[in-house]
């Protein structure tokens, strides 16, 4: 008698010990699933997160090159009073430099800027807005200004790297993230 409630009791003790066992991996696996779903959900989040700044940072960019075309406008409508409306321009946004070049790419009104340096020039020679970036020089956006169906000047708005930084002004990832300015090639 002795013997079978000894195996009885071992018995018992075996199975809870195997339902122990059982309960100890399905919780692992359990917690390897939750890992690997949450793991899942952040990465879509911060996809999302960073697709949301990126057209954030895009609108900034295309603010910028509109603005540029409605003083184009004006220019265009009124290039007897150059000095007075880049000086109400540049009044508004005093952190960038501003100019005009004429056909020559000599500086009608600003500092002279190096086409070398910057694609965006010829571009909008040719009649297109443009933006365009030189490592250590900045960002400079340009638009044409018009004589009648003519390219009479380049307006532009540089801004170096430091001015930019303040303008995009993103705070992402509690400070942790960075806007980085590439072109097509990740350049």
């Amino acid at each position: 008698m002795k013997n079978r409630f000894l195996s009885g009791k071992s018995r018992v003790i075996w199975m809870l010990v195997c339902f122990v066992a059982i309960l100890a991996l399905v919780g692992l696996l359990m917690r390897s699933k939750m890992q690997t779903l949450l793991h899942n959900h952040i990465e879509k989040q911060v996809a999302k997160q960073a697709a949301t700044m990126a057209e954030l940072v895009n609108e900034k960019l295309q603010t910028e090159i509109t603005n540029l075309e409605m003083i184009s406008s004006y220019l265009q409508m009124d290039a007897d009073n150059l000095q007075m409306i880049m000086e109400m321009a540049q009044s508004e946004d005093a952190d960038a430099l501003w100019g005009i070049l004429d056909i020559d790419r000599r500086a009608v009104y600003g500092n002279e800027v190096q086409s070398a340096d910057f694609t965006g020039i010829q571009n909008s020679f040719r009649g297109n807005q443009a933006a365009s970036y030189k490592d250590g020089v900045g960002l400079l956006f340009t638009v044409p200004v018009y004589n009648g169906a003519n390219v009479r000047y380049v307006l532009y708005k540089r801004y170096d790297s430091k001015a930019l930084a303040q303008k995009l002004d993103l705070s992402c990832y509690d400070g942790n993230g960075i806007c980085v300015v590439t072109d097509i090639d990740g350049n």
